[in-house]
């Protein structure tokens, strides 16, 4: 993660710009396209209401479909 970590960490006062974005597009999730409560509590239950852990997850994704990539025969 300490990679990424450029594109969403700066001198402290400064502006990112990939967090206004992000917040900006799950401000837009949860007011207009998640009518389903269960969408809006499942971001907030599962800790993806920030940069850092959707990024954290789709790292453990990668992870994971590369150990699998691993095992195939074919």
């Amino acid at each position: 993660m300490a990679t990424f970590s450029s594109w969403y960490t700066t001198v402290p006062g400064t502006e990112v710009p990939v967090q206004d974005v992000f917040k900006e597009a799950l401000d837009i999730f949860l007011g207009e396209l998640a009518k389903d409560q269960t969408k809006r509590e499942w971001i907030v239950n599962t800790n993806h209401g920030n940069f850092e852990s959707v990024l954290q997850a789709v790292l453990d994704a990668r992870s994971q479909y590369e150990k699998r990539k691993g095992d195939s025969k074919v």
